[in-house]
C-alpha cells in the first residue's frame, strides 16, 4: 500500500484529547491518526454505496434475535 505524508493542525484541547486516546489504546498518535481517517473515509464510503443484500446475513441475524444461534431456513 502507497502511503503518502499529510500534516494535520488540530486545536490544543482537540490535539490533547486525541493524544490521551491514542495512549488508552497503547498507541502512536500518528498510527490512531491514520486508523481514525480510515474509518471515516471506509464509513462514508459505506454510507453513500449500499451493499448488495445478503440472505444469509439476515437469516444469522434473525437467529441471533431469536436467542436459538442457529439459522433457520
Amino acid at each position: 500500500m502507497a502511503y503518502e505524508k499529510m500534516t494535520i493542525t488540530l486545536p490544543d484541547h482537540l490535539a490533547t484529547a486525541v493524544r490521551a486516546s491514542a495512549e488508552a489504546a497503547g498507541m502512536q498518535i500518528s498510527p490512531y491518526i491514520a486508523r481514525a481517517l480510515r474509518s471515516a473515509v471506509l464509513s462514508q464510503q459505506l454510507a453513500t454505496t449500499p451493499l448488495p443484500a445478503d440472505a444469509e446475513w439476515a437469516e444469522v441475524a434473525e437467529a441471533e434475535e431469536s436467542g436459538t444461534g442457529e439459522a433457520t431456513a
